[in-house]
């Protein structure tokens, strides 16, 4: 992926909701959303913007 470009990553459970989006901003990318995907019981859809 270039730098910009956006990632949509679904979650399941508490442990990944709570852990991942800190990993991605810990490596230097941005969390633009992270919310219940529709349809998806129990799913959380984060959508990522790559840093560069």
């Amino acid at each position: 992926m270039s730098s910009g470009q956006t990632l949509a990553v679904d979650l399941r459970g508490p442990e990944p909701v709570r852990n991942v989006p800190a990993s991605v901003r810990a490596e230097g990318h941005a969390v633009l959303s992270l919310g219940p995907l529709p349809g998806a019981d129990g799913v959380m859809r984060m959508v990522i913007r790559k840093g560069g």
